[in-house]
């Protein structure tokens, strides 16, 4: 009887977990198609450009990687897997993406998070953002084209 209960528990937990996560990405996706009705991920591709070409990825993942540093790896990756989907990247800049966001993602959150304990804020960010840039970097030199 208890098994059942314990999975009836974790079916629930499960359930409520999806519909969370779905509150948040689904105002998400509503908002990122109304930001390319209005031209202003054309714009957000342009301002974002010195770290596009230097990664040497397209143009649109400009996006996943403002999400991703700044709400997460979970979100940043859902507007990833939907760039990719809707053939807007790359197999090579979904590659150098993910490493990006691999070692920064959700910096302020993070950063909130380390705060209390005494890290230095800015350190924390830098040592994130330079790691995260300069493997990156290191990865578009290597990684050429993918199929």
């Amino acid at each position: 009887m208890t098994l059942i209960i314990v999975l009836l528990e974790a079916l629930k937990n499960g359930i409520l977990s999806i519909l969370d996560l779905a509150v948040i990405i689904f105002p998400l996706m509503i908002v990122i198609e109304i930001l390319k009705d209005l031209k202003i991920m054309e714009k957000l591709s342009n301002l974002m450009s010195p770290l596009t070409n230097t990664l040497k990825i397209h143009r649109d993942a400009s996006l996943p990687l403002i999400i991703g540093y700044i709400l997460g790896l979970f979100l940043g990756a859902g507007v990833l897997v939907k760039s990719v989907d809707e053939g807007d990247l790359d197999k090579r800049s979904l590659v150098i993406v993910s490493i990006f966001l691999a070692l920064c993602h959700a910096v302020f959150v993070d950063t909130v998070v380390f705060t209390p304990i005494g890290a230095n804020l800015m350190v924390v960010i830098l040592v994130r953002v330079s790691a995260a840039f300069f493997v990156a970097i290191i990865a578009s030199r290597f990684i050429k084209e993918l199929n």
